[in-house]
C-alpha cells in the first residue's frame, strides 16, 4: 500500500523513524513533516528524514491521506479535536502512536466526522535516545505494532493501514483498546513505576548512607535503568491509563503482601517455589522478540587488568565500523563474570561485536548466557 501523502505530526523518535523508514521502504510518494519546534523541522529535513516540512498544521495534513500523530498522549487528544474541524482529505486515515488507547478511541469514535478514519496505533518500539537525530529506519524491524480499532472502523481503511504498518517490517496485532491499556498497563507501565519506586526508595537511604549509591551498582543499574524515561510523557500515560493501573497496582501490592508473609514466616518452600516460577516463566520468554518495554542489547567482557586493556577492545570495534552506545568497568561483580561493559543501539551490532571479540578469544557474557 503506497499513500499519495503521509503526514506526521511530531518529528521526534517515533514520528521521525516512522516518516524515514516510510521514505526507505517506499511507503508514500511524499512525507510531509510537521512540528510545532521549527528547529525540529528543518532538522528533519537536512537529515532527511522527511521530504518537506513546515510548523503550520493546517498545511502539512491539507493534502494528507495518512496522518500519523506522532505526540504524547494529551497532545494527541488536543491534534485530534483540532483535526475535526480542518477541511482534510475525505477518507484520511489518521492513527496516533500513544503507550494508551482507551481515551483516545472513545474520544474519535464519538467525536469525529464520518470523513475521518481514526485508527489507534501503539508501536512497542523505542529507543533510549530521544530525538530526531535518533531516527532510525529499522526501528520498527520486528516490532509489535499494536492498531487498535472499534466497531465504527471501517474494515477497508484498517487493512490500508495494517499494510502499511507490515511495510515498516513490523509485525501487526488487533486489540481492543481496553485490553490493550490493561496489558501494557502490566508489562511496561507498572515496571515503569515499580523502578522509579525503587530509585526513590533506595536514594532515601542514600541520603543517610553513601554506600548505598557506592553499591548500586550491575544488578540494580539493570533493574531500575528505565526510570530514566521521559517524566512528562510517562505522568501522561499513568493519567491516560488510570482506571486500568488502579486495578493492577491494587492486585500488585496484595502479591507483595503474599510475599513478605513468606519472608516473615521463613517459608523456605513457598520462597522456593515463588522464585522457581519466575525464573521459569522468565526464562521461557523468546529472547530476540521484541517487546513494550526499551531494548538494551548489552553484553561484558573480561579483560585483563592492565593499562590499554579498554582501549584495546574499543579499537577493535572502531576497526571493524561497530558503534557502541555506551562502555563501561563493572566494579561489582556479583552476577556476571566480565568486568567490561559494552552497549548497543542494534542488535546486529551487538552479535558482530560478539563474534568479533570472540575471534580475538575474549570470553563474552550476554546476561545470563556465556557465550565465548
Amino acid at each position: 500500500m503506497i499513500f499519495r501523502q503521509l503526514t506526521v505530526i511530531g518529528c521526534g523518535l517515533i514520528g521521525g523513524s516512522l516518516a524515514v523508514a516510510s521514505r526507505y521502504y517506499q511507503l508514500a510518494e511524499r512525507v510531509v513533516g510537521t512540528d510545532v519546534d521549527p528547529n525540529m523541522v528543518q532538522m528533519a529535513i537536512d537529515l532527511h528524514v522527511i521530504d518537506e516540512g513546515t510548523t503550520d498544521l493546517p498545511t502539512a495534513v491539507k493534502n494528507a491521506d495518512l496522518i500519523v500523530i506522532a505526540t504524547p498522549v494529551k497532545q494527541t487528544l488536543s491534534i485530534l479535536k483540532t483535526l475535526c474541524d480542518m477541511p482534510l482529505q475525505p477518507g484520511v486515515i489518521v492513527t496516533d502512536v500513544g503507550g494508551t488507547k482507551t481515551d483516545i478511541c472513545a474520544y474519535a469514535a464519538q467525536s469525529m466526522p464520518e470523513t475521518i478514519e481514526f485508527i489507534g496505533g501503539h508501536p512497542m518500539a523505542g529507543s533510549e535516545r530521544s530525538g530526531v537525530r535518533a531516527a532510525n529506519e529499522r526501528l520498527f524491524e520486528n516490532a509489535k505494532y499494536v492498531l487498535t480499532p472499534t466497531a465504527a472502523t471501517n474494515p477497508e481503511s484498517l487493512q490500508k493501514l495494517r499494510q502499511f504498518i507490515e511495510g515498516l517490517r513490523a509485525n501487526v496485532m488487533i486489540l481492543d483498546p481496553k485490553l490493550h491499556d490493561r496489558v501494557v498497563g502490566t508489562i511496561s507501565h507498572l515496571p515503569h513505576v515499580l523502578a522509579s519506586t525503587l530509585v526513590q526508595f533506595v536514594s532515601g537511604f542514600a541520603e543517610q548512607e553513601p554506600l548505598y549509591a557506592q553499591l548500586a551498582a550491575g544488578g540494580f543499574r539493570d533493574v531500575t535503568r528505565i526510570a530514566s524515561g521521559n517524566p512528562d510523557l510517562w505522568r501522561d500515560i499513568m493519567v491516560t491509563n488510570a482506571d486500568a493501573l488502579d486495578e493492577i497496582m491494587t492486585q500488585f501490592i496484595a502479591a507483595c503482601t503474599e510475599i513478605r508473609n513468606f519472608v516473615r514466616g521463613k517459608q523456605e518452600h513457598s520462597l522456593q517455589a515463588f522464585f522457581a516460577s519466575a525464573k521459569d516463566w522468565r526464562d521461557a520468554l523468546p529472547v530476540r522478540r521484541r517487546g513494550a518495554l526499551p531494548e538494551l542489547y548489552q553484553c561484558t567482557v573480561d579483560v585483563a587488568d592492565r593499562p590499554g586493556a579498554i582501549a584495546t577492545v574499543a579499537t577493535l570495534l572502531a576497526e571493524k565500523e561497530i558503534n557502541l552506545r555506551n562502555i563501561g568497568i563493572m566494579e561489582s561483580r556479583e552476577d556476571v563474570n566480565g568486568q567490561l561493559v559494552l552497549q548497543f543501539h542494534r542488535l546486529e551490532e551487538m552479535e558482530k561485536a560478539i563474534e568479533l571479540l570472540q575471534t580475538m578469544n575474549f570470553l563474552v557474557h550476554k546476561y545470563d548466557e556465556e557465550i565465548g
